[in-house]
């Protein structure tokens, strides 16, 4: 049976990171966060998978 993955909104993201939600965008857009889903439409909203995001936050506190 598949994981089910866990899906959190940019804001969300922000968060954990400790970021300001334009930096999860340049991170996206860099590469170094993957999108999970656009929800589809013109300003549809960005979801990323929280194992992902956390893997992120630890790799850059370690740095």
């Amino acid at each position: 049976m598949p994981k089910k993955r866990h899906l959190i909104t940019t804001a969300q993201a922000s968060k954990i990171l400790r970021v300001d939600v334009r930096t999860v965008h340049r991170l996206r857009d860099r590469g170094d966060l993957p999108e999970a889903l656009k929800i589809a439409g013109r300003t549809g909203a960005l979801l990323f998978d929280e194992a992902d995001v956390l893997a992120l936050a630890e790799q850059r506190s370690a740095a």
